[in-house]
């Protein structure tokens, strides 16, 4: 974890303990509920799909480099025949072919390169997605159910198992995107 995210996390949750000792000091009771991400990422259908479709375009970028590391080992070994073989009639034919090998390598860094960025920028779509979507579920879920705070189960050390809302929430989210 970045020291930003850090101290971030350690001010929200200083605030959550600030806020929760005035409210309590006033005899409120402080409402928490917390949501168990992981189970939401492998429950909720769209995370799902998401997961999916990233391991997917993985293992299509693995096929297309595999297919690039097969070309460019060709290349080497017919050079490398070649030259034991005395094939190459003069130096400007060993040096095209060792260019044409270059090419090839340069080829499949610029391919790796533009499949890692494709996957990056799905992945960021996906999670924004994702995000934006328990985000939205959580603010109508909150309105019927009044919570002063919904954290993530990950960051809470110990806690009433009372509180664990994600049950609710993935079907809540499963419902919301069996309608769209």
């Amino acid at each position: 974890m970045d020291m930003k995210r850090y101290l971030l996390l350690t001010l929200a949750i200083f605030g959550v303990t600030v806020q929760g000792m005035a409210q309590l000091s006033e005899n409120k009771c402080l409402r928490i509920a917390v949501v168990d991400m992981e189970k939401v990422q492998s429950d909720y259908i769209f995370a799902r799909i998401m997961r999916d479709t990233l391991e997917l375009m993985a293992a299509n970028a693995a096929k297309i480099l595999q297919e690039k590391d097969r070309e460019i080992e060709n290349c080497t070994y017919n050079i490398q025949q070649m030259l034991n073989n005395n094939e190459f009639s003069n130096e400007q034919q060993y040096k095209d072919a060792v260019a044409q090998l270059e090419e090839k390598r340069d080829s499949r860094k610029e391919t790796e390169k533009r499949l890692s960025e494709k996957i990056v920028k799905r992945q960021e779509f996906f999670l924004k997605e994702l995000q934006e979507n328990l985000d939205r579920y959580l603010a109508e879920y909150n309105k019927r159910a009044g919570y002063d705070f919904i954290l993530n189960k990950a960051i809470v050390l110990f806690g009433n198992v009372n509180s664990d809302i994600t049950s609710e929430v993935i079907t809540g989210l499963n419902g919301n995107y069996n309608r769209k």
